[in-house]
C-alpha cells in the first residue's frame, strides 16, 4: 500500500530504505523531509498544517500473547485504516513500533482537526480478527495534534511535540486526543520523571507489604492477612497504591511490580508456616493488566513452587470492575489454569 508520491511532495525517485519495510509507509526521515517541503512552501499564515501522531494503546500486550506475526498483521491493518480515512493528499508514516504519524495540509480550524482525530480513534477502534482464533482483538488509540504554524514550523520538533501530546492524551485515559500546548512539554518530562522514579525504586526494593489481620469471628483467631502495598520513597516518604498502580500500568511497570509484590507476600507467608503461626492464607490485590498477561499463571506456579506455598494459600483479589469488562476472558483463563 502506497500512497502516490505526489502526497510526499517531493520527487518521483525515494530510496527504498525510506519506507517501513512492514506497512511500506513513508519512515520518520522522508516524512521529516516531506514535511519541511510543506512548510517552506506554506507562506499563508492562516493555512495551517496539522501532525497527527497515532499511538495504538498497549499494543506489547499483542506481541506477548498472540505473537509477532499477529502483531505485525494489526500494524498492517492499521496502516491500511488510516489510510481508507485520510485524503489522498495527507501524507501517513510510521514513526515507530506501534506509533503512526499523518500530516494534513489545508486545515482551517479546530472543529476540522477535531474531527480528524475522532474519525480515526473510531476506525481503529473497530475489532481486528485474528486469523486462527475465536476473539477478536479490541484496541484503542491515543492521537496527539500539533498544529503549524501555532507550535512552530521546524519540522522535527513538531514531530517530537505531537508525540509528547500522545503521551499526554495517554495519561487523560486511552482512546482520546490531545493538543500540545506550550506546557505540554514539562508536563511530559515530569511523568517521565515519575516513571523513571517508580522504576528505580522497584529495581531497589523500596516498595514495602504492610498486612491487614483478617479474624474469625467463631474463634477469633487471626486466620488469614490481606498484604498492602507501599512505596517507600526517600524523597517523599509513604506513598500509597491509588498514586503509583496507574502509573506503573500505564508505563508498563506494573507486570515487574506485580511478581515482586507476589513473591514478597508468599515468602512471608512461608515464613509465618514455619514459625507455626496460625494465619493459613494471605491476600494479595493483583491489576487487571497482569491477569491478562499471557505468562501470568505460570510466572505465579513458579512462585508457588520456589515458596514452598499450597495454592489454596493464596488468595488472588481483583476488582469486580476489573473482571466485568472482559468477564468471558476471565473465565477463560482461569479454568485454563485449574490445578
Amino acid at each position: 500500500m502506497l500512497r502516490p508520491l505526489e502526497a510526499l511532495g517531493g520527487d518521483s525517485v525515494i530510496p527504498a530504505d525510506s519506507f517501513d519495510p512492514l506497512t511500506y509507509l513513508p519512515g520518520r526521515r522522508l516524512i521529516t523531509s516531506r514535511l519541511e517541503r510543506l512548510l517552506d512552501a506554506s507562506d499563508d499564515e492562516q493555512e495551517q498544517i496539522t501532525i497527527l501522531c497515532v499511538d495504538l494503546d498497549g499494543f506489547g500486550r499483542i506481541n506477548k500473547e498472540f505473537g509477532r506475526a499477529v502483531g505485525d498483521n494489526i500494524l498492517l491493518e492499521t496502516s491500511r485504516r488510516l489510510d481508507r480515512s485520510m485524503r489522498a493528499s495527507n501524507i501517513i508514516g510510521r514513526l515507530q513500533e506501534d506509533m503512526f504519524v499523518v500530516v494534513v495540509p489545508d486545515m482551517r480550524s479546530h472543529e476540522q482537526i477535531n474531527a480528524v482525530a475522532s474519525r480515526l480513534i473510531s476506525n481503529i477502534a473497530v475489532p481486528f480478527t485474528i486469523k486462527g482464533a475465536r476473539d477478536s482483538v479490541l484496541l484503542t488509540t491515543s492521537v496527539g495534534i500539533v498544529i503549524a504554524p501555532e507550535n512552530g514550523k521546524d519540522a522535527e520538533a513538531l514531530i517530537n511535540f505531537a508525540q509528547s501530546a500522545v503521551e499526554l492524551a495517554k495519561k487523560s485515559g486511552t482512546g482520546t486526543y490531545q493538543f500540545y500546548t506550550n506546557n505540554t512539554g514539562g508536563e511530559v518530562r515530569q511523568r517521565r520523571s515519575q516513571v523513571n522514579r517508580l522504576r528505580r525504586a522497584i529495581d531497589d526494593d523500596q516498595m514495602r507489604l504492610l498486612y491487614q489481620p483478617k479474624v474469625s469471628l467463631a474463634s477469633g483467631e487471626i486466620v488469614a492477612a490481606e498484604a498492602l502495598v507501599r512505596w517507600q520513597d526517600p524523597e517523599s516518604g509513604m506513598i500509597l497504591p491509588a498514586e503509583f498502580i496507574p502509573l506503573a500500568e500505564d508505563a508498563g511497570l506494573i507486570d515487574p511490580l506485580g511478581h515482586k509484590i507476589l513473591s514478597q507476600a508468599c515468602e512471608t507467608l512461608r515464613s509465618w508456616q514455619d514459625a507455626d503461626m496460625p494465619i493459613l492464607r494471605i491476600a494479595v490485590n493483583v491489576s487487571a493488566r497482569e491477569i491478562a498477561r499471557a505468562s501470568f499463571f505460570d510466572d505465579l506456579t513458579h512462585i508457588l513452587n520456589e515458596t514452598g506455598i499450597e495454592p489454596d494459600s493464596l488468595e488472588l483479589e481483583i476488582t469486580e470492575s476489573a473482571v466485568m469488562e472482559s468477564a468471558e476472558e476471565f473465565f477463560n483463563r482461569f479454568e485454563k489454569s485449574d490445578g
